[in-house]
């Protein structure tokens, strides 16, 4: 394990996410605080590092795990600059729950929040929906063959042994996807009635397959919104998928979709999912619309999956 080589990696990250936090800049100058710190860390670990196109599989777990750690902790620092969270405890889990796309909140008002803050947490949901590995090996060219073992080190994308032959060319098509996925959700959901601002949070927190909503009340506030629900429903089914298959439809058809076990298996167990939903809405409800009661126990389903 090399440390500089480490150190050099991590830093050209904290360059990229340093990016991101400057979108969130048209709402508040903190994030362009947090941007430059995010940034000058950056500077001295490349600086003081040291570049190679040669990796071991224990510098992959140390390049993961430094990422992780460095990014929940600076995505922690606007929530406290700000004092929408005083407690640094609460502002580290809000951006590891962000970051991780585990969708849980300390924030108990979120409609209350700054519009910048939703933001974040949306765009922090969305990058760690796909994988900050991933993003890594999208955004940073001439790593070497080597790259495979970030990949395996964190596996974000299932089945790591079908892509590794061409780990970059296919990490930057699977978040080209990711991306097309996220904009045609959130044209969807605008069309739908539902403001852009929140249309495009609803769309980082579908595709992220996690829960971050921009409202306290989540996605159940459409629950009488039969487009809303279904646009819902069907950008939940393909982000939960594995996007790698989707690459392959891209060449060899929907045929892709139906050949893969993983994929066949994923749809089997969302359709028992739903058919149980559905017996168990039947009996507990006294409703007698059998399409609306198929329509709630999908939704209901997806949106707690």
């Amino acid at each position: 394990m090399r440390i500089q080589i480490v150190m050099s990696l991590v830093g050209k990250l904290l360059y990229i996410f340093g990016a991101f936090l400057l979108i969130p800049f048209i709402y508040s100058i903190i994030f362009a605080v947090t941007a430059t710190i995010s940034g000058l860390a950056g500077f001295l670990l490349v600086t003081n590092g040291h570049q190679s196109k040669s990796f071991s599989l224990r510098d992959g777990f140390l390049v993961v795990a430094s990422t992780w750690l460095s990014t929940i902790l600076l995505g922690s620092i606007p929530f406290m600059i700000s004092g929408i969270l005083i407690n640094p405890v609460d502002a580290l889990f809000e951006a590891s729950s962000g970051l991780t796309a585990t969708g849980a909140t300390v924030i108990y008002d979120v409609d209350q929040a700054p519009k910048t803050f939703i933001l974040w947490r949306g765009l922090m949901h969305w990058i760690g929906g796909m994988g900050i590995i991933v993003l890594i090996l999208s955004f940073l060219r001439n790593l070497g063959a080597d790259a495979a073992h970030f990949f395996n080190a964190e596996a974000s994308v299932p089945k790591p042994g079908v892509v590794l032959p061409r780990i970059q060319s296919m990490a930057s098509k699977l978040w080209s996807l990711y991306v097309v996925f996220t904009i045609i959700c959130f044209i969807m959901l605008w069309l739908g009635g539902i403001d852009p601002f929140n249309a495009l949070n609803y769309a980082f927190s579908i595709i992220a397959t996690g829960g971050l909503t921009p409202t306290t009340a989540g996605t159940f506030i459409y629950s009488d919104n039969i487009y809303i629900c279904v646009v819902f429903i069907l950008f939940m089914i393909i982000a939960g998928g594995n996007f790698a298959v989707y690459y392959n439809v891209i060449h060899k058809g929907f045929s892709a979709l139906i050949s893969d076990f993983e994929t066949r298996m994923y749809w089997l167990v969302l359709a028992l999912g739903i058919l149980i939903t559905f017996i168990a809405l039947c009996i507990q409800s006294e409703a007698t619309h059998i399409g609306k009661l198929f329509q709630d126990a999908a939704f209901v389903f997806y949106s707690n999956r």
